[in-house]
């Protein structure tokens, strides 16, 4: 899986994306894995019975 993701990222990468540009895409779907992972996480601790607060890492100050 990771080799697959690093295949598509070097592509894009390679491309006529400018670079700048291209490390704030990859933040951006960086920020969007971490808060699907925290949904999953929330999920199953639903599922599981226990209902703790998620820290999704963002604040509003």
């Amino acid at each position: 899986m990771l080799k697959v993701v690093a295949r598509a990222a070097h592509k894009h990468a390679s491309g006529s994306v400018p670079r700048l540009q291209n490390v704030l895409h990859w933040r951006f779907h960086g920020l969007i894995i971490q808060l699907l992972i925290g949904l999953e996480e929330a999920v199953a601790e639903a599922a599981a019975g226990r209902f703790a607060p998620v820290d999704f890492g963002l604040s509003v100050f």
